[in-house]
């Protein structure tokens, strides 16, 4: 009989070892500022009518009809090959197999479209695109070896007033960034960004 093995991580700490990718669960899609904003709509649906004010020229008001006219629209795949647990694996183990293995390819699939969805959602216009202004430091990014400007607390200040152009601080909630490592220290060198 095979021996039974058990697994060597919790499931509380097998959560924590790998990043929380939601971040893109809570994204915006990229405006202009001011007067070149433009409205995103979802693939499919039609923009709706803007608000008006003052008074109707006849009542009751005349209804809308939604037709959403489009009815493709390109997607990109992201799946993991299907694994087969079969019931003597299932029975010869301390723990759920399948439910493990499927919490594995649910991570694996979450990195990948976080990863997409950070490429392919990074800003385009050139307005969007705020670049820090400290002191300069080394890179520690892999294959770079130019300096790099440090994250200030004027940079992000710069960028929330940016945030507030684009409309974007009146969604509810966190704010969240994806900083590297080296931008994380020149945060902690924010005294008012540090919470001890």
């Amino acid at each position: 009989m095979a021996e039974i093995r058990t697994t060597l991580y919790s499931k509380e700490l097998q959560k924590q070892i790998f990043p929380d990718n939601s971040f893109y669960k809570k994204s915006v899609a990229e405006t202009g500022v001011a007067d070149t904003t433009e409205t995103v709509e979802k693939p499919v649906q039609t923009p709706i009518s803007k608000a008006k004010e003052g008074k109707p020229k006849s009542l009751p008001l005349e209804i809308e009809v939604s037709t959403d006219t489009k009815k493709t629209y390109n997607t990109t795949l992201i799946y993991c090959q299907p694994l087969l647990i079969d019931s003597q694996s299932e029975l010869l183990t301390n723990y759920s197999k399948r439910q493990t293995k499927q919490e594995q390819q649910a991570g694996e699939m979450n990195n990948k479209i976080a990863a997409y969805a950070a490429y392919h959602w990074s800003p385009t216009k050139s307005t969007n695109i705020l670049k820090t202004t400290g002191d300069a430091r080394k890179s520690n990014i892999s294959g770079l070896t130019s300096n790099r400007k440090a994250l200030t607390k004027d940079d992000l200040l710069t960028l929330h007033n940016l945030m507030m152009r684009m409309n974007v601080s009146g969604i509810g909630g966190k704010w969240y960034g994806m900083v590297t490592p080296d931008q994380y220290s020149d945060l902690l060198k924010v005294p008012e960004f540090v919470d001890y």
